[in-house]
């Protein structure tokens, strides 16, 4: 089971119910949505995507879990890809 950190060059600060990220070393930043926070900060907790799917339903009740898995696969490639994650 792959786990997830931030990459060093990665900070969050919360607004409200979002989240945003800042990678200082590519100077952008991103908002990511309610959802989107709570499945990162799943992730940053140390859960696999695994996990996180078999969480996420307790939160996220009207949302099938082939859904929940396509979500989750889809941001963590997103992450990674952005360099925000780093795979550990």
């Amino acid at each position: 089971m792959t786990h997830y950190t931030l990459s060093p060059h990665v900070v969050l600060q919360s607004l409200e119910d979002k989240l945003v990220v800042l990678n200082i070393e590519q100077n952008a930043y991103y908002a990511l949505n309610g959802s989107a926070r709570w499945f990162l900060e799943n992730l940053l907790e140390g859960l696999d995507v695994h996990e996180v799917v078999q969480k996420a339903p307790e939160h996220f009740v009207d949302t099938s879990p082939d859904r929940l898995s396509h979500d989750v696969e889809a941001l963590v490639a997103e992450l990674l890809r952005l360099g925000i994650l780093t795979a550990i």
